[in-house]
């Protein structure tokens, strides 16, 4: 009997242990996306800004 409770708190254990997994590597895939998102766009601002203004950094206003 103490082995099947034993057993199922394991089970309960790994049970846990995956949606947190699972939740951690959803973070870090919105991470990873938004870190890539804020590459692009940046990427656009300093184009944008180069071509406009004839240099690649925002100009002071």
């Amino acid at each position: 009997m103490v082995n099947l409770i034993n057993a199922s708190k394991q089970d309960e254990i790994a049970n846990d242990n995956e949606k947190e997994i699972t939740v951690l590597n959803s973070a870090v895939k919105y991470r990873e996306e938004t870190l890539e998102y804020n590459k692009l766009r940046n990427q656009v601002e300093q184009e944008y800004y180069h071509k406009i203004h004839g240099c690649s950094v925002k100009s002071q206003e």
